[in-house]
């Protein structure tokens, strides 16, 4: 019989301190890497924080790395994750290479 493993985070939302099991866990898509959240309705209220539209997460994106943000401040100012971040702000700077 496999024992069940508990861990204590703070959820991503509203920063409380909960234990959580990683089978059974509130959280924003499937990656190991995914924010957690304590409870539905912070994970909802997650959710309708982000905007919509890919289109709109993109330019929002783009216009915060025009900015002069860096990748924590615009994870933390629109709710992204550090991944998508990463990848828009990459992709910008080979577009500006590959322009040269």
């Amino acid at each position: 019989m496999t024992e069940t493993v508990f861990h204590e985070r703070y959820c991503s939302r509203c920063g409380k301190e909960f234990i959580w099991n990683p089978d059974w866990v509130f959280r924003d898509g499937k990656s190991d890497a995914a924010p957690v959240f304590c409870s539905w309705s912070c994970l909802q209220a997650y959710k309708r924080s982000r905007p919509s539209s890919k289109a709109e997460r993109r330019e929002r994106v783009i216009q915060a790395i025009l900015d002069g943000l860096t990748i924590t401040e615009i994870c933390a100012l629109l709710n992204e994750e550090a991944a998508y971040v990463w990848y828009w702000k990459k992709k910008m700077e080979k577009d500006v290479t590959d322009d040269a």
